[in-house]
């Protein structure tokens, strides 16, 4: 392992940070990515359900009388969707287990970096408590007159806006 601090890289506390350097062996694979299969799937489906549809015959009812189905077709493309996001992930499978195979073997450098150990002060639990209230310490008098907000105790007006009318 070759421990070379880099000038360059330095933390707060102006001293370098440590950094480790080694050789690792790392495995190099293409892989494909399962939205766009999936997406394409949903897109196929959709059209062969559609196009399954149009070429079948107009529905009759008893009389001889053609029935709407419309609702029939959008159900058909719902289902053509469903099966074909099913359809294109199952295809991106199978083309991640093929490209798996051919996956390399290579090796790449690591580098770990290690930050300085910085000191933390210490707060006491006294101290502590009393310092995150002191932000909220403030003169009264050195604040602006506040009007009461409409519908808030004080504002006259809301009493007389909502006094019922005839009393």
């Amino acid at each position: 392992m070759d421990q070379t601090p880099d000038p360059a890289d330095q933390h707060d506390g102006g001293q370098p940070a440590a950094q480790r350097r080694h050789d690792v062996e790392v495995r190099v694979r293409r892989s494909p990515r399962f939205g766009v299969f999936m997406l394409l799937g949903a897109v196929v489906g959709a059209l062969v359900a559609w196009l399954v549809s149009a070429v079948q015959a107009p529905g009759v009812d008893e009389a001889g009388q053609p029935v709407d189905t419309t609702g029939i077709l959008g159900l058909a493309i719902v289902v053509g969707v469903v099966l074909g996001v099913g359809v294109g992930a199952v295809v991106a499978l199978l083309v991640d287990r093929a490209l798996a195979k051919r996956g390399r073997m290579l090796m790449a450098e690591q580098t770990d970096v290690e930050a300085p150990e910085q000191p933390q002060a210490a707060v006491a639990p006294s101290d502590a408590g009393e310092a995150s209230f002191e932000h909220l310490a403030h003169d009264e008098a050195a604040e602006p007159e506040r009007r009461p907000l409409p519908g808030e105790p004080g504002d006259d007006q809301a009493q007389e806006r909502d006094r019922p009318s005839g009393i």
